[in-house]
């Protein structure tokens, strides 16, 4: 039906693999038509609506998915404070969502000045550089805490500006040649302090429904989120400029 638009989630519930999934196992992405049998499509996390959508917008119901999975984890209560770790598009989206959920306050912390300096403008938002954050560390407390970096070191630090009784979700998977990915973590923050840890990856075809909810009937602005797009001709551009560090979403349009 051409009157139609459909969302699509990446990953594919799968009981043999975990990691099955659009772009991976199944051929998805840069291109203008995608065709799905029948049989993966009745498992793949869709969401199909007949309005009018910024296709900008929902080029990120999966990454909003993603981070809705992991903000659904922690049981956030309103009116309380949250710090994120990793100011990329992941850390900015999380801290939207945070917003929608009436969050009273959100730190942002990045050791990339350039990442800090564009995104999320709201005055609950504070985004402050890792240098910063060392010097001022001793005075903050927060509610809830995301990871959204690749970072063993922030997933220790984090727990130091923890409240008792506070919630860490680890967002970002850690890169490591090695097979197993160890972590030095200061256990007892956790112990004395009654910290809950969560973990989460991926997204549910729930969160795929929540994510194209949000984007359709227009809940959140993403215009903050995507720093520009482009046309496919210039994709060799789109990628430089992101590779640069200086850019949160790049668009890119078949």
């Amino acid at each position: 039906n051409t009157n139609k638009n459909v969302l699509l989630g990446a990953d594919i519930p799968n009981k043999k693999n975990l990691d099955y999934a659009l772009g991976h196992e199944l051929d998805g992405g840069f291109q203008k038509y995608l065709e799905i049998s029948k049989k993966n499509f009745r498992n793949i996390p869709h969401f199909i609506t007949s309005k009018k959508i910024n296709f900008d917008y929902a080029s990120l119901c999966e990454p909003l998915a993603c981070c809705l999975n992991g903000f659904n984890k922690i049981n956030f209560r309103k009116n309380k404070t949250v710090i994120i770790f990793g100011a990329g598009p992941i850390g900015q989206l999380i801290a939207l969502i945070c917003l929608y959920n009436k969050a009273s306050k959100i730190c942002i912390v990045d050791n990339n000045n350039d990442k800090l300096k564009i995104g999320i403008k709201n005055k609950k938002v504070n985004k402050i550089n890792l240098k910063k954050f060392k010097q001022i560390k001793e005075n903050l407390s927060f509610d809830y805490g995301f990871v959204a970096c690749s970072s063993g070191k922030a997933q220790n630090e984090i727990l130091g500006v923890m409240k008792e009784n506070s919630t860490v979700n680890y967002f970002a998977g850690i890169k490591s040649k090695k097979k197993v990915n160890l972590v030095p973590i200061n256990t007892n923050l956790i112990h004395y302090k009654k910290i809950n840890i969560v973990g989460s990856h991926g997204s549910t075809a729930e969160n795929i429904n929540e994510a194209a909810k949000l984007i359709i009937n227009k809940k959140i602005n993403f215009n903050d989120i995507i720093t520009k797009s482009y046309n496919i001709n210039k994709y060799k551009e789109a990628f430089n400029n992101l590779k640069k560090g200086k850019a949160l979403k790049v668009i890119i349009r078949p």
